[in-house]
């Protein structure tokens, strides 16, 4: 009897339409386009994807310099050709870096060996530990900005920092450019 039951399944499977072979490279496609098209309006939107140890996340969204705020990050193409930086879309050929704010036009900043200090109108200096590294990860040599001078971040420039203790930062060349 089993053996008849299983013979009846098969003759009904062999009568069905057959499904296209297009269908499933159809929803791929299809799906794929509904990703592009998501992640096309969440990069205009500032969302980046951070795959690099420079920061602890994997998400962020960025604001354009010259409107960026202690604490928000900006996406930037490095100012000085120092340091290792994967390849990327940057007029140097290298990958754009991502950075957290620490200080903004009209705050007053410090660079020491071993941290910087920002002076904001009426408050205490906010001090970041950032030791000074003198080489990257490749071995090259790193410059320092002029240490023990105050330097006044003028309108459209920040500071920014790195959570890593390689990053390439401010430390290395000074205040970055709005774009």
């Amino acid at each position: 009897m089993a053996v008849l039951v299983s013979h009846r399944f098969f003759r009904r499977l062999r009568r069905r339409p057959a499904r296209s072979s297009l269908a499933a490279p159809l929803a791929a496609l299809a799906a794929l386009a509904v990703i592009c098209a998501g992640g096309t309006a969440a990069w205009a939107q500032g969302w980046r994807v951070n795959l690099t140890p420079s920061l602890p996340g994997l998400l962020y969204r960025v604001v354009p310099a010259s409107e960026a705020q202690p604490g928000d990050y900006v996406e930037f193409c490095r100012p000085l050709p120092i340091g290792h930086v994967p390849d990327g879309p940057c007029p140097d050929g290298t990958a754009r870096l991502l950075k957290r704010v620490i200080a903004v036009a009209g705050d007053r900043v410090l660079f020491t060996p071993h941290d910087i200090a920002v002076y904001r109108s009426g408050q205490e200096p906010i001090v970041y530990r950032a030791p000074w590294q003198a080489r990257d990860s490749r071995g090259k040599a790193l410059p320092h900005p002029t240490w023990g001078a105050e330097i006044l971040v003028t309108s459209g420039h920040v500071v920014v920092i790195g959570d890593h203790p390689m990053s390439l930062d401010s430390r290395y060349f000074g205040l970055v450019k709005g774009e």
